[in-house]
């Protein structure tokens, strides 16, 4: 279709979701920390929250201010509790 590289663009909230699920995992000692729940995590804090996709050259005008830390702290506390009572492993 067209010849363009799109690695450059990326979700701001990846970054800050991992941080996050970091924080709230060293925090809850009953989180299960098996490789299935912290993507189930991850995937289901972002798809709660709407993306902030930006391009890579805007990373040196503080993208950070862009990202609401309080919306992905609580997106992340609730997909872990989620998580947790709907694991998908055995």
């Amino acid at each position: 279709m067209f010849n363009h590289d799109l690695e450059n663009v990326y979700n701001l909230n990846e970054d800050a979701v991992i941080a996050a699920i970091e924080k709230y995992f060293t925090e809850d000692e009953d989180a299960c920390r098996c490789g299935v729940c912290i993507e189930d995590v991850f995937a289901l804090s972002l798809n709660n929250m709407p993306a902030k996709y930006i391009q890579n050259y805007f990373g040196a005008r503080d993208p950070e201010r862009l990202v609401d830390t309080v919306q992905i702290e609580r997106s992340v506390r609730e997909a872990i509790e989620q998580v947790g009572k709907h694991p998908h492993h055995e």
